[in-house]
């Protein structure tokens, strides 16, 4: 579900398959760390897996104060929930762009003869 706040919109509601997507990132990495046993495939399996846990545990409720009916979209509160909101994400991105990054890595290095 999508909220208007002012100018910006955010979405309150995590699709289905988000949960799922981060269990199935987090069991195929550490399938490949299993395998290979190369450091790069556990720490990005450990990134990851924060990720998932860092939204369920941290950001929703952020989210849910953000859906509440009774929040008034134009108070202060409201823009102080949503600069809150966009920190938390930004640490969400920078875990998920990290551990990108180092899969790439051990990727490329594990095709290198």
């Amino acid at each position: 579900m999508w909220h208007g706040f002012g100018r910006y919109r955010i979405r309150t509601e995590l699709p289905p398959s988000y949960p799922d997507a981060g269990i199935v990132a987090c069991l195929s990495a550490f399938s490949s760390w299993w395998i290979g046993r190369e450091l790069a495939w556990l720490v990005g399996t450990i990134l990851i897996g924060s990720v998932v846990v860092f939204t369920l545990i941290v950001m929703m409720p952020t989210n849910a104060k953000l859906v509440d009916p009774t929040l008034d979209r134009s108070s202060e509160t409201a823009r102080q929930l949503l600069v809150r909101w966009a920190r938390l994400h930004a640490v969400r991105t920078v875990c998920s762009m990290t551990a990108l990054l180092i899969f790439l890595v051990a990727a490329i290095a594990h095709l290198q003869p």
